[in-house]
Parts: C-alpha cells; sequence; structure tokens
C-alpha cells in the first residue's frame, strides 16, 4: 500500500492540476521516498522478528 502510495504521489506532482513550486515538488517527493523507505526497512525488520520468534524462515517472503 504505501508503494502504491509513493506512485500516487508522483502521479499527483507530474499531472497538469499540480501548482505548487519547486521546493514543494521536491519535498513532496522526498518525504513520499522516504516513508517508502521506511516502510520497507519496517517490513524488513518485522520478518526478521518472525524468524526469531518461531526459527521458520520463508524464503518466498524475501
Amino acid at each position: 500500500k504505501v508503494d502504491a502510495l509513493h506512485l500516487s504521489v508522483f502521479e499527483t506532482v507530474l499531472s497538469e492540476s499540480w501548482s505548487q513550486g519547486t521546493e514543494t515538488t521536491v519535498d513532496a517527493t522526498l518525504a513520499s521516498r522516504y516513508l517508502e523507505r521506511f516502510a520497507d526497512h519496517a517490513v524488513s525488520i518485522a520478518k526478521k522478528m518472525m524468524y526469531l520468534s518461531t526459527g521458520e524462515w520463508n524464503p518466498s517472503n524475501h
């Protein structure tokens, strides 16, 4: 879902209806990128925690 949100931000700032300036555009896209990376790290941590708590490793999730 975060990946879809990240894509949505790019679609929004690239649309003709986007009337914000360069600084706001850069801020919006960078914030979106950082949120997407944060979410990726959270998923990675959760997978490692599942392994630590269950001892089971599912390679299809990686």
